[in-house]
């Protein structure tokens, strides 16, 4: 756990490396985290759930190796989306384009 803690940290502390990650994430059609829905109102499911679950039915008739393929790029792509909140967090007066808010 501390491993996953310390790589995670070393993603977020480096632009290049959350640009890289992002830009994965982005060619599995993963986008930008949802924002928070306003209080009062249930949470909707995340819209690439449907994708996971897709992926994930899939897998039984894939390759063994490309089903560790699709491991690692299912990994990365909820790692990056950690990060997207996790950066959403640490900056919230900030769009996700990088403006300040008015």
């Amino acid at each position: 756990m501390a491993d996953f803690q310390e790589a995670l940290g070393d993603i977020l502390n480096d632009p290049e490396k959350m640009k890289t990650l992002m830009s994965m994430a982005g060619s599995l059609g993963l986008g930008a985290p949802p924002a928070p829905s306003p209080a009062g109102t249930a949470p909707q499911a995340a819209p690439n759930a449907r994708y996971e679950a897709l992926l994930q039915a899939l897998k039984p008739f894939l390759r063994p190796e490309r089903r560790g393929k699709l491991d690692r790029a299912m990994q990365a792509a909820r790692l990056s989306k950690l990060a997207g909140q996790a950066l959403a967090m640490q900056n919230p007066d900030q769009k996700p384009d990088g403006e300040d808010k008015k």
